[in-house]
């Protein structure tokens, strides 16, 4: 049984692997990757999520160069301006 690494995992999936999940992180710091439209990147270090950057649904896959992390701020943001405040207010309750 072949053990995948972060590059060869099934991109369709929505499942981020561990090994995945740990080049992330360790590309992004451990910090929020959100860069504000006058060059300044948060800085939040805590409730930091995992973001596809083109969306599954949209055609995104999971892999490396299509996950960065989020605050859960700037998450919410992200997604409100893709996808619209109702989705999002729908979908948290």
């Amino acid at each position: 049984h072949k053990v995948k690494s972060a590059t060869t995992q099934d991109n369709l999936s929505r499942h981020i692997s561990m090994a995945l999940k740990k080049e992330t992180l360790e590309r992004s710091g451990y910090c929020c990757e959100h860069v504000s439209s006058d060059g300044v990147r948060c800085a939040e270090r805590s409730k930091l999520q995992f973001d596809h950057k083109n969306p599954l649904a949209w055609g995104g896959t999971t892999c490396s160069a299509n996950l960065q992390i989020l605050c859960v701020a700037h998450h919410r943001l992200k997604t409100e301006l893709q996808q619209g405040r109702w989705i999002v207010r729908k979908n948290k309750n």
